[in-house]
């Protein structure tokens, strides 16, 4: 499904065609893996990080595809540290300041997958007009101000979702499988 070793199409088509697929083929689901996140991982790794993170950027604040960029955009949020700081808080930011609800409920995800105390300060000053947004969001800067301040350099720990910490907390690991 992934277009890969076609010299003819350019890698910003490349990209855009093969997380277009990804989600095409199935849906962004929270707490699950999502072939779309490999996609921006494998990208994030080339080269030519700096187009990368521009392309990807674009992407997930398209306005006139609010669904798919809410899906790139969470996805990127899956990521560890992907860009630079300051670029991270001006996705977030920017998500923040979309027309769309669905993106700037992606842009307090992300914050929150990213588990970065410095990205309060932007949702902090976010007006938000949607109450069920505007609730997430200060349960979202509650939880981040009564963390450590640190980085992750594992996956963010709103990778897991609620959907794998009720599993796991129902069906524990049998012993043996314990390290």
């Amino acid at each position: 499904m992934e277009i890969e070793n076609l010299d003819l199409v350019p890698k910003q088509t490349r990209l855009s065609c093969n997380l277009h697929a990804a989600f095409e083929a199935e849906p962004l689901e929270c707490g699950i893996n999502h072939p779309a996140e490999e996609i921006i991982a494998k990208a994030l790794q080339s080269p030519e990080n700096r187009q990368v993170v521009d392309q990807l950027e674009s992407l997930s604040l398209d306005a006139k595809r609010p669904g798919f960029a809410a899906s790139v955009l969470r996805c990127i949020g899956r990521q560890v540290n992907p860009g630079t700081a300051s670029w991270r808080a001006g996705l977030v930011r920017a998500g923040l300041a979309a027309d769309n609800a669905e993106l700037r409920d992606a842009a307090v995800q992300t914050a929150e997958s990213w588990d970065d105390r410095n990205l309060t300060r932007i949702l902090i000053s976010h007006r938000e007009t949607e109450p069920w947004l505007r609730n997430y969001i200060r349960d979202v800067i509650k939880d981040l101000e009564e963390r450590p301040d640190h980085r992750k350099t594992e996956k963010p720990s709103g990778h897991q979702g609620t959907r794998t910490r009720l599993k796991n907390e129902y069906f524990p690991a049998h012993p043996a499988e314990k390290s």
